[in-house]
């Protein structure tokens, strides 16, 4: 691991709601496109991951790269912070995140466009879960901050979702999936996708003016207890949702050897999911400290 990239240990939770999370993310964002240079760009992004192991509850580890450090604490700010705590930052070596070479990998990706969000819900992983001794599983998340990517002014998926409420399935970068589906438009007419009603979400239209991350999320587990973790994945359903990409053999240890050596691999970043920063508030509700139904439902109408 590069001297530039320090893994911290969270032994305290944030204690940030849903909707300063939401801030706190614009504000990394914010501070890492402007602290951006090419010699170091693959040392711009953050991990963030969950360790199993036995039955204990899982562990949650930040990996930041150097030049955030000294600024991180500092954006959950003070008036967010009050009675809260603080956040805490033990280092750890790069084998608190090392996971089995044996193990089964999966990949999270977006189903339909990029542009369409996933639904305003948090996803809630399990506590713990019941693993022999010696054995790991990890849910890995890599975000790198990218420019605004998303223009609903001129874009044909806006406007096809607008006027005739078409959903296309969200494009691969492989070069032949790319020319099969340009012949389809060109034969056919048509893209693969779903009909439904012809608007756009609140969550969607928030994210066209949101914080963009390219989000890489895979998850690591003995094959029994993969959908485990999935599952919460999976049970999104909105104007978008994601869905389990399983992969080769020879995928799954070269994947596996990226995440043992935090790297994010070397697919294009289109290849991964473009997140808002709401939507990883929803991912990461790990990091918010419980809110009472009442809270729930007055940031359902923020």
């Amino acid at each position: 691991m590069s001297e530039l990239l320090h893994i911290f240990q969270m032994t305290s939770k944030p204690y940030l709601t849903g909707e300063e999370q939401q801030r706190f993310w614009r504000r990394v964002h914010r501070y890492m496109l402007q602290k951006k240079r090419w010699w170091r760009q693959s040392m711009d992004r953050i991990g963030i991951d969950l360790i199993y192991e036995g039955t204990n509850p899982y562990n949650v580890y930040m990996t930041l790269p150097q030049h955030l450090i000294n600024h991180f604490p500092q954006y959950p700010r003070a008036k967010e912070r009050r009675s809260r705590g603080n956040w805490s930052y033990p280092t750890v070596d790069l084998t608190a995140l090392a996971v089995p070479a044996h193990l089964s990998v999966c990949e999270l990706k977006l189903n339909f466009d990029q542009m369409f969000s996933l639904p305003s819900s948090d996803v809630i992983f399990p506590d713990h879960l019941l693993l022999e001794e010696g054995e790991r599983a990890r849910v890995s998340f890599t975000l790198v901050p990218v420019e605004k990517q998303l223009n609903r002014k001129n874009h044909h998926v806006f406007h096809t979702k607008m006027e005739n409420g078409f959903r296309p399935y969200r494009q691969a970068s492989h070069w032949f999936i790319v020319f099969i589906n340009w012949l389809r438009r060109i034969v056919f007419k048509r893209e693969l996708g779903e009909q439904g009603q012809p608007f756009l979400s609140r969550e969607t239209l928030r994210k066209l003016n949101d914080s963009h991350f390219s989000v890489k999320i895979r998850v690591a587990a003995e094959q029994r207890v993969l959908p485990k973790l999935t599952l919460p994945f999976t049970e999104l359903k909105g104007e978008n949702e994601l869905k389990i990409q399983f992969l080769a053999k020879s995928e799954q240890k070269s994947s596996l050897r990226e995440m043992n050596r935090l790297k994010t691999g070397g697919r294009h970043l289109s290849d991964q999911n473009l997140l808002g920063g709401r939507e990883l508030s929803y991912l990461f509700s790990f990091l918010s400290e419980q809110e009472q139904p009442s809270e729930k439902i007055a940031r359902s109408h923020f």
